[in-house]
């Protein structure tokens, strides 16, 4: 059951992306969709680069150990982070080019430019890394295959409808994964009041604190504020918006919505430690708690949740190491993405 549903998925993506590569015929149109989204597309966009493994997988573990106070560990410096970036989104928006090493050469001059370039490149390749480690040992997991098989196999996908369709495919396949993740999420909270009542831990008393043990969260809430601020990710979004006026609605909306299904996330997660204290795995909740139909659409939201970051960190990761390219190799890369793009036409 799970595998045709899967493979259903996973060819949705693939047509996504052919179907997406038509429109490419410049580094503008493969890199910001011609900044023409719709501001629904990129809030649904923001939402869902933002909503992967650490805020599905590893919340729902570390909130059914810790309680709702684990909404400070992702949710709160995400929260911060869109509140500054809809303040700073006009200046953003001014720019006549938007990525932060073109930023940094205005400024400090070219040395400074392919630094900031170098360690934007680390920092997504990073990302991308520990996101395609979750991708392996997720659908390791969910289909028992090895797990270099299933890292193959995710990586492919992800790749290819990423690489053929450029940043339109990756919206619209955030816009579909983050359809899926919503539904993990409803059957989660529809399915929690079954659940078998194990004996209460110790630690009940403060399951339901929120400013449980606030003071360690403030240091990690600040760092990760000031790293994600600058994070290509957003600009990138905030940069491709059709409207101007519309990025503040934009980024407002996918505050809320994060705020929401963040938060039950957490209290899902909450809900299940206390529950059942011996064990956090969402994996075993799923494979305890769903009927096996159920349970195959929230495997797919588990895997929606790591794929929706991993593609954006591979398509702005991809934009960074442009940046780096000279001159020449930019003008070559640009005839690539219009032949590509006429070809799939």
């Amino acid at each position: 059951m799970f595998l045709g549903i899967l493979t259903l998925y996973i060819a949705v993506l693939l047509f996504i992306g052919f179907r997406q590569g038509q429109y490419l015929r410049s580094l503008e149109a493969y890199y910001l969709a011609n900044r023409q989204l719709p501001w629904w597309w990129a809030a649904g966009s923001i939402l869902a680069s933002w909503f992967g493994a650490a805020s599905t997988i590893v919340t729902f573990e570390r909130s059914a150990i810790q309680g709702i106070s684990a909404f400070w560990w992702i949710g709160m410096p995400t929260l911060i982070t869109l509140a500054v970036l809809a303040w700073l989104s006009p200046w953003i928006r001014t720019l006549p080019d938007f990525s932060i090493p073109n930023l940094m050469e205005r400024f400090y001059g070219p040395r400074f430019a392919r630094w900031s370039a170098f360690v934007l490149t680390v920092y997504l390749a990073t990302l991308a890394a520990s996101q395609a480690v979750a991708l392996g040992r997720t659908l390791a997991g969910l289909t028992g295959w090895s797990y270099l098989y299933a890292l193959g196999f995710g990586l492919f996908a992800v790749v290819i409808y990423t690489s053929v369709g450029g940043f339109r495919s990756v919206v619209i396949t955030d816009l579909v994964q983050m359809t899926l993740i919503l539904v993990l999420i409803i059957f989660a909270y529809r399915y929690l009041p079954h659940a078998p009542r194990s004996t209460p831990t110790p630690g009940d008393a403060t399951r339901f604190d929120f400013f449980y043990q606030w003071k360690v969260h403030l240091g990690s809430t600040f760092s990760f504020v000031l790293a994600w601020t600058i994070s290509p990710i957003a600009w990138q979004r905030i940069a491709s918006v059709r409207e101007p006026r519309r990025v503040r609605t934009a980024i407002g909306s996918s505050m809320l919505a994060f705020a929401v299904l963040y938060g039950a996330v957490v209290l899902c997660g909450t809900l299940w430690g206390r529950l059942q204290p011996a064990s956090s795995s969402i994996f075993h909740f799923l494979n305890q708690q769903f009927a096996r139909i159920p349970r195959s659409i929230g495997y797919l939201g588990l895997l929606a949740a790591v794929m929706s970051t991993l593609d954006t960190a591979l398509n702005t990761g991809a934009m960074m190491l442009t940046d780096l390219l000279p001159q020449r190799l930019k003008r070559i890369s640009a005839t690539g993405f219009t032949t590509l793009g006429a070809t799939l036409a």
